[in-house]
């Protein structure tokens, strides 16, 4: 997950955004890292709050292509890491007990259900976003740091 901040007159500025010296442009990569790590520390506590285990290794990224400097979150690790974000179903197969005759559940009106083996069956996961609830929570600190530190960086390197 990358973020993106819109900017009027957006061409003037990646052309003056190319021209920034280099000791500013390495100020500006590491507020970039910093706030891309608040933003990943941020989902990294959305999943502990969510899930009873781990449901993805959040990773960052900043890079510089000299146009512009990106930061990018990245979960992955498990194959359900993107449908608990997102929500959807998926296909869970037949079910067979293991250290038992029978496998037990509670079904959703409360009743105690017992049964040799399930039928596969679509399962609904729904959306229990980690990665998207933690830039929303940040957005304030990203344009707060982007006002605060960003504008005065290009300010000065006129």
């Amino acid at each position: 997950m990358s973020f993106t901040i819109e900017w009027r007159g957006l061409e003037e500025l990646i052309a003056r955004f190319g021209r920034l010296p280099a000791e500013t442009r390495q100020r500006l990569r590491r507020t970039v890292r910093d706030l891309t790590e608040l933003v990943a520390q941020t989902a990294r506590a959305n999943m502990a709050r969510l899930f009873k285990g781990p449901v993805a290794e959040i990773t960052t990224q900043v890079t510089d292509s000299g146009e512009r400097i990106t930061g990018t979150i990245t979960a992955g690790g498990t194959p359900y890491a993107r449908i608990h974000e997102y929500g959807g179903t998926i296909q869970t197969p037949e079910i067979f007990p293991v250290h038992a005759r029978a496998l037990h559940w509670v079904s959703r009106g409360g009743d105690e259900v017992f049964a040799r083996h399930t039928q596969a069956h679509p399962t609904r996961i729904p959306e229990r976003s980690y990665l998207r609830a933690a830039l929303a929570q940040r957005e304030a600190d990203i344009m707060a740091v982007f006002h605060d530190v960003v504008v005065p960086e290009l300010i000065a390197a006129e």
